[in-house]
């Protein structure tokens, strides 16, 4: 298995309060895209990832069903935050590779992609008002790119006392690559930053992920960079899905 990850603070933000962490030996890997207050976003982030890694590395064995764990410390992260640090909150992506498939954990706005045989497929659904009402059938994709609260989430960690993730699985093949990004790099309804065409360019050209992660980057900040951009990549290779 290969990962990399890389972060950015953008062109217009001032500080960035985006985290990720790579975890080879665990095969897990997580992004969090933190909000509010001057330092708040960086500290509910940085909790995130901070918690679920000290959580994996203590209480996960394979006893149980990685989907109980991931539901379990989103649970445990989500009280903490909402009790120790008030108007504060993140978005979450994790990915957890056990045997041959990916366990994944999504909340927010945030995005998780999986690249396979050079087809883009985004698999997690947007946590925001906009997206509900096109699937409510209640905005049309036109519609939607003017509606005025583009970056209204409906679901993140330590916003609500209780908070409900998208926790699924998907089996996963050899040369699976997984692209989990904030939306620092994709943008919204009203704005695509960097388009699902050019993300499968970019990787697909790149020589090794690093150059991926810079490249995306670098085109998200020539797009505008209005936001943090995070971007963390792994590659499934036929030794990691036994």
């Amino acid at each position: 298995m290969k990962a990399s990850g890389l972060t950015d603070t953008g062109q217009f933000r001032e500080k960035n309060q985006d985290s990720f962490s790579i975890d080879l030996k665990n095969k897990l890997f997580i992004v969090a895209d933190g909000m509010g207050g001057h330092f708040g976003g960086e500290i509910a982030s940085g909790t995130t990832v901070t918690e679920i890694n000290n959580y994996w590395q203590k209480y996960y064995s394979g006893k149980k069903q990685p989907d109980y764990h991931i539901r379990k410390v989103i649970h445990k992260v989500n009280k903490q935050i909402f009790n120790q640090h008030k108007n504060m909150g993140t978005t979450l992506e994790l990915l957890a590779v056990v045997k041959n498939k990916g366990w994944f954990g999504h909340i927010g706005d945030s995005r998780i992609y999986l690249l396979r045989q050079k087809i883009l497929e985004l698999i997690t659904n947007d946590h925001t008002k906009v997206k509900e009402l096109i699937d409510a059938g209640e905005l049309d994709m036109e519609s939607a790119r003017h509606y005025p609260f583009q970056h209204a989430i409906t679901r993140a960690l330590g916003i609500e006392a209780a908070t409900v993730p998208d926790v699924f699985s998907r089996v996963l093949e050899p040369e699976d690559i997984i692209i989990m990004c904030s939306d620092g790099l994709t943008g919204d309804m009203a704005k695509k930053i960097v388009s699902d065409e050019e993300i499968t360019d970019i990787i697909l050209s790149s020589d090794d992920l690093n150059c991926a992660c810079e490249k995306l980057i670098e085109k998200a900040n020539e797009a505008g960079g209005p936001d943090n951009i995070t971007v963390v990549i792994v590659k499934i290779e036929e030794g990691d899905l036994s």
